[in-house]
């Protein structure tokens, strides 16, 4: 019971400390190389975790990369997003990125399951952890602002190892997600991936974490006309995808 209790402070500190690492490297290349071009302006910025980052996609190429294709050269996208993100840690990602690249609008992907979600053991411990995401995601949310940036939010998605216990919370948070008028778009893939129980369904799961390809074209279709509306609101012209 201890063990189980302690599992989550063990996945915490370790997604923590894979993020410290991958920024430090990523300051270390920017001093030694890059100082006569940053920072940089770019149209889009991603911040997220693994599914973000395209994670067992077919080479990588997820529902973000393909998104920066369609983009591409016409307009930048850059994706800083990390596997094992989480709304604890998020904050120095996206602290590094906002000065690095000064974008318009910030893409935001994570998920409570990266919180922990799937490690609670009752009802009382998934609730907790669903009210840490929420407290967490709009201190996110106003950091990207603070830089003059409009937000954009993806849902939460599914996981293959939640069970009864979690879908109370998991449920409470994308609706509180979805309610909120903070973000200027709201993308929904949890209502898109579900196969009802909080999981992916069969033909879209790659392992119980991530989506796999064809999981990750139905991810992309839902995102493409909302970024192309905040574009849009934002700049005054179309994106043409």
């Amino acid at each position: 019971m201890v063990l189980r209790m302690l599992r989550p402070i063990f996945v915490f500190l370790r997604a923590c400390a894979r993020t410290a690492s991958r920024l430090l490297g990523r300051m270390l290349l920017r001093s030694s190389g890059a100082r006569r071009s940053w920072p940089e302006q770019c149209d889009i910025l991603l911040v997220g975790s693994s599914v973000c980052a395209g994670l067992n996609a077919d080479g990588l190429h997820g529902w973000s990369q393909e998104l920066a294709a369609e983009l591409t050269p016409q307009r930048t996208v850059v994706n800083e997003a990390i596997p094992g993100t989480n709304t604890w840690n998020a904050p120095f990602q996206l602290a590094s990125a906002l000065l690095r690249w000064r974008p318009s609008i910030v893409i935001i992907s994570l998920t409570v399951g990266n919180d922990g979600l799937f490690f609670a053991q009752t009802e009382g411990q998934a609730a907790a952890i669903a009210n840490g995401f929420l407290a967490g995601l709009p201190k996110i949310m106003a950091q990207a602002e603070r830089a003059g940036a409009r937000v954009i939010v993806t849902s939460v998605y599914p996981h293959s190892r939640y069970r009864r216990v979690h879908l109370p919370a998991l449920r409470r948070v994308h609706k509180e997600m979805s309610t909120c008028t903070r973000a200027a778009a709201f993308i929904d893939f949890l209502t898109l991936m579900d196969d009802g129980d909080g999981r992916w369904r069969a033909d879209e799961e790659a392992d119980p974490a991530h989506p796999n390809s064809r999981g990750h074209g139905r991810m992309l279709e839902a995102a493409r006309p909302l970024v192309a509306q905040v574009y849009r609101d934002l700049h005054g012209c179309d994106l043409r995808l």
